[in-house]
Formats: C-alpha cells, sequence, structure tokens
C-alpha cells in the first residue's frame, strides 16, 4: 500500500483495520473473525482519535486544522453520535497554542442549539478546563430565532490567578423574523457599555 499527502484519513483508518485484523490472524492465529474485527476497530479508534487529531502536515506551516464531528459523537464532553446531519462537535488545534480543544453541542426539540460544552485535551482525556468557555441555555422563538444565551468565559486575572465563570447574558428580540434589539448584561466591567 502506498499513501501520499492528499490520502483521506478513511483510507489509512481502513487500511490499519485490515492490517491488524491480518496480523492477529496470521501471526497470533486468531480465528473468530468477531475478535479480529473488534480488536481492528480498537486500534482504528485510538487512530482516529489520538493520531489522526494531529492536523499538521509534514511542511509544518499550517496555522490552524479542526476536526468536525458528526456520527463519532463527543461523548467524553457530554455530545452523542449524531445521524441527522447535526454536528456532535468539533475539536481543532492551533500552531501557536499547545493542546487540542473542542466543544460537544447539545440539541434541543426540532435539532435547535441548547448548549456548546468547551473542554481541552489532557493526558489522552478531555479533562481540563471544562466548561471554562461553555454556551449554555440558548433560547429560541416559534419562528427558530435566538432570544437568549449565557456565556462562560474569563471574568477576572490578576497575578496569575484567572477566575471563569458566566460572563454575560444576551436577550435578542425580533419583529416577525427581523432582528430589532440586543440587551444584555454582563459581569465584566470592560464589556459593559
Amino acid at each position: 500500500m502506498e499513501f501520499d499527502c492528499y490520502t483521506s484519513q478513511d483510507v489509512l483508518i481502513d487500511s490499519v483495520m485490515l492490517l491488524v485484523d491480518n496480523k492477529l490472524a496470521t501471526s497470533y492465529s486468531i480465528q473468530d473473525s468477531l475478535v479480529r474485527y473488534q480488536s481492528a476497530r480498537e486500534m482504528a479508534n485510538f487512530q482516529k482519535q489520538h493520531i489522526g487529531i494531529i492536523y499538521f502536515n509534514e511542511d509544518q506551516d499550517d496555522l490552524f486544522g479542526m476536526d468536525i464531528l458528526y456520527e463519532e459523537g463527543f461523548t467524553d464532553l457530554g455530545a452523542e453520535a449524531l445521524y441527522d446531519g447535526n454536528v456532535s462537535g468539533i475539536r481543532w488545534q492551533t500552531s501557536v497554542n499547545t493542546g487540542i480543544r473542542g466543544y460537544a453541542y447539545e440539541y434541543a426539540h426540532l435539532n435547535w442549539l441548547k448548549n456548546a460544552n468547551y473542554g481541552e485535551l489532557e493526558n489522552d482525556y478531555w479533562s481540563r478546563y471544562l466548561g471554562r468557555y461553555n454556551v449554555e441555555d440558548i433560547n429560541y422563538d416559534m419562528n427558530g430565532n435566538i432570544t437568549r444565551m449565557q456565556r462562560q468565559g474569563l471574568f477576572y486575572q490578576s497575578g496569575g490567578s484567572s477566575l471563569y465563570q458566566e460572563i454575560d447574558v444576551m436577550d435578542y428580540a425580533y419583529t416577525g423574523n427581523q432582528f430589532t434589539k440586543y440587551s444584555g448584561w454582563s459581569k465584566r466591567k470592560q464589556y459593559c457599555k
């Protein structure tokens, strides 16, 4: 098998699954096809979550890379696998910041976004800075227009210590489907006008 920079991640993962399956059958004499398939699938999942997530290629000039998740889900941050076309989450990496960050999305009835849960990958777990930049309590009117949402973020920073909490609540008003008014409040003075 030959691969180049244009080979898709799915082709690479399928190739790894095939190699693992063949190796288990020939080198380790495992004849149970279900065991071989499950082992190959676990290896592919590991590759997709840990190896394939590094977005920078060999030219090292990439500034940003992002992975959009659908049927994979993003259960570590609270999003189920979605098979209806909705995005279950995104994860990204930049060249200036170390680490991988992500949002998992939760939907209400009619597939309207309800929450966006933030987290960062640390030691193979999405356990770092959970909730630090969440967007929560997104409400809609009967036309599907956003009427209210709350954002989490940096509230206070001084002398090396930081406090993250709810920073603002935003309310939107409409006449019919046309946006007419924004009102909101912020706990951060530099955001108040």
